[in-house]
């Protein structure tokens, strides 16, 4: 490969009058390491869990490489704006244009109303740039239903779009206005920092998709660029006055070394789970930092960083990011479920092949080359009908009349998803549900009917999404009498502590304190505890020991609920369509039954509390139930989140029976333990 003759595919490929550094095969090369560990992430999440930190790679570099090019077009009076966003849209548009078209023409084939509905948002989205603002108020980038949207990724594309927007012109104007430049980006990017830890605490979600919240990775890399370009003898002074007996080249050794260690601890740590981006976050940009302040001659980038495959991946980073989760995303749609490992290997090498052709023969000739400004106005035209023919999908509810949406299997799971979006609040109470909350006021709240029941007459529900699941049910067997108050919460386990962390913003804290309080104040004769995961790790002795202090009566538990993988809908379409599947163990997360074990051998014959197995009930030889007996409705929605009827069922054959057992009735004169 001969890289300098692509050695003008730099970051933004900024030609004169703007000014760009010299080419860096290590950075393409650290592109490459980047794109990889996104790639692997998203096609093999259980063995390279934080691979994810590849786009905060991207971020670091985008904000060095960009701010390189201004402060250098600044300092010779050579930056044109005119210019600047005509080689951006010349270096993102085409890509970008290929990939939504794609999406749009397979989906019209593939996807039922409803998830075409959705597409057509997100590609509408991904034309403005604004998918991280969309995606802010769906589901979580780490969700399972994350897997179904094929433009999921585009997030990260609209956080860099948005700082290209603000930040070329801040810079100017403070130039113009002979700013402290580093002084500026330095206070800027801190801000945003604080920003992020400060919203992290109320709104994960928001932390992760807002820009501002966000921008503080990019600004690092501005941060790192002026530095490099205006400050490296002061630098080398320092050093060598703290480090006397060590060479500069050997100080970049070092910093080059440090900053892999960062970039491979990230990687090895940080999982779905971790609290990102937060502080883990630092661990990827100040590695990246690390890395990019070394310089090309340091040794591990010069030996790693420009392996000729690295570079070859750098080059193709941008198309291959854009092109591979669609491919995956779309195979698991088609397929009703997750895809072979040899599938999803063959769809990663076809990923590279329509990366290399779309770099080749789409991104190198638009980009180069006359005509520029027919190419700016036609790619902008472009774009624009691709928003509007997305937008339309959208508001024509993924135009239903296509014949895809005759396909049965497709209405069935049309069915389920559109319950498990829409239909459930009413039957869930989500108003009891402290998870939302006001942006304005900054405060959560659930509705005051919740709990709005008489004093020593009531049962009372606490728990988490699944609890909420049980509300249908056990208010159909309850049928008034007690009343049921409930403060369900999405995520959150019952506590005595009030929460699954120590701010006070956080939702479960909010939820258990809430809890805590109108248990004391109403002295209800039940208390219902459900929660879906991690049940073993609670001490539900000291927590009924807690609520029988405070004044409840019977404390009741009840044990997990059968789960699939990916959601019983895939499973019964991909396994049982057309069969009466009964008990079955196809997609069963079997991890469900060790938890089972361990509450029924520890609370079992509690003398605290009442212990109700579902899976008892629920299942038999390894299989579980996946319909609701003599009717057509599945038991669950999504993974585990009961069905209406199921609720219902649930709630009178095996809770009802449960507690009649221990001789706790519904009537007036209901027992307590």
């Amino acid at each position: 490969m001969n890289l300098t003759k692509d050695k003008s595919l730099l970051a933004d490929d900024i030609h004169p009058p703007l000014v760009h550094p010299r080419y860096r095969p290590d950075i393409d090369g650290l592109r490459g390491f980047a794109v990889l560990a996104v790639v692997g992430f998203h096609a093999f999440p259980g063995h390279i869990q934080g691979g994810y930190i590849g786009v905060d790679v991207f971020f670091v570099i985008s904000g060095f490489l960009i701010s390189s090019i201004i402060f250098e077009s600044l300092a010779k009076d050579a930056f044109d704006f005119k210019t600047f966003y005509a080689r951006r849209i010349k270096r993102i548009f085409p890509a970008l244009i290929l990939l939504l078209v794609g999406c749009y023409a397979f989906g019209w084939f593939s996807l039922a109303a409803l998830p075409y509905s959705q597409l057509g948002k997100h590609i509408a989205a991904g034309a403005g740039f604004l998918s991280n603002i969309a995606l802010l108020s769906e589901a979580g980038y780490f969700d399972s239903s994350s897997e179904m949207k094929p433009l999921l990724h585009l997030w990260s594309l609209g956080i860099e779009e948005q700082f290209y927007l603000v930040w070329p012109l801040l810079i100017y104007l403070a130039w113009k206005l002979r700013a402290n430049l580093l002084v500026l980006t330095t206070a800027l990017t801190l801000v945003s920092f604080a920003l992020s830890i400060y919203i992290m605490r109320s709104d994960i979600s928001a932390a992760f998709y807002l820009p501002f919240t966000r921008f503080w990775e990019l600004g690092l890399g501005c941060i790192l660029s002026y530095v490099v370009l205006y400050k490296t003898s002061s630098l080398h002074s320092i050093a060598q006055r703290l480090f006397p007996r060590i060479t500069t080249e050997r100080l970049a050794n070092i910093r080059s070394f440090l900053g892999f260690v960062l970039l491979s601890l990230a990687i090895a740590l940080l999982t779905s789970t971790s609290f990102f981006p937060g502080w883990w976050g630092l661990l990827p940009t100040i590695g990246t930092c690390l890395i990019l302040s070394a310089g090309p001659e340091a040794w591990l980038n010069r030996r790693l960083l420009t392996n000729p495959v690295l570079v070859w991946f750098g080059l193709i980073s941008f198309p291959l990011y854009l092109w591979h989760w669609p491919l995956l995303s779309f195979a698991q749609i088609v397929s009703f479920g997750p895809v072979a490992t040899k599938v999803r290997v063959g769809l990663l090498l076809i990923a590279c092949l329509l990366s290399w052709l779309t770099y080749r023969f789409v991104e190198k000739p638009i980009r180069f080359g006359g005509h520029s400004r027919a190419k700016v106005i036609g790619l902008s035209a472009c774009m624009i009908l691709i928003a509007g023919a997305g937008f339309l999908s959208y508001g024509l509810n993924g135009l239903p009349t296509r014949a895809i949406n005759r396909n049965p299997k497709l209405i069935f799971l049309a069915h389920y998803q559109k319950l498990h979006d829409h239909g459930l609040d009413a039957i869930y109470h989500s108003e009891c549900d402290f998870y939302d909350w006001d942006r304005k006021t900054r405060k959560r709240s659930i509705a005051a009917s919740c709990t709005d029941v008489p004093v020593h007459q009531s049962a009372f529900l606490w728990g988490d999404s699944h609890a909420a699941a049980l509300s249908a049910g056990l208010r159909n067997l309850f049928d008034g009498n007690p009343r049921l108050a409930q403060v369900t919460t999405s995520g959150c386990n019952p506590s005595i502590t009030g929460g699954q962390s120590n701010t006070p913003a956080d939702a479960c804290d909010i939820s258990n304190q809430y809890a805590l309080q109108e248990v004391a104040r109403l002295k209800p004769r039940i208390v219902i505890l459900a929660q879906a995961d991690e049940q073993e790790h609670t001490d539900w002795d000291s927590l009924a020991t807690r609520l029988h202090s405070l004044g409840a009566g019977s404390v009741v538990l009840i044990g997990p609920d059968a789960q699939w993988l990916p959601s019983l809908p895939l499973v019964f379409v991909q396994n049982f369509w057309g069969k009466d599947p009964g008990y079955n163990n196809a997609g069963l997360d079997t991890r469900i039954f060790t938890t089972e074990m361990k509450l029924q051998s520890r609370y079992g014959r509690s003398t605290n509390l009442i212990y109700v197995s579902l899976l008892n009930g629920l299942c038999k030889n390894g299989g579980c139930l996946e319909r609701v007996p003599n009717t057509q409705e599945l038991m669950v929605v999504d993974y585990g989140h009961l069905s209406p009827l199921a609720s219902v069922f649930v709630a009178r054959t095996i809770i009802g029976e449960a507690l009649q057992e221990h001789g706790v009735s519904f009537g007036p004169d209901l027992a307590t333990r």
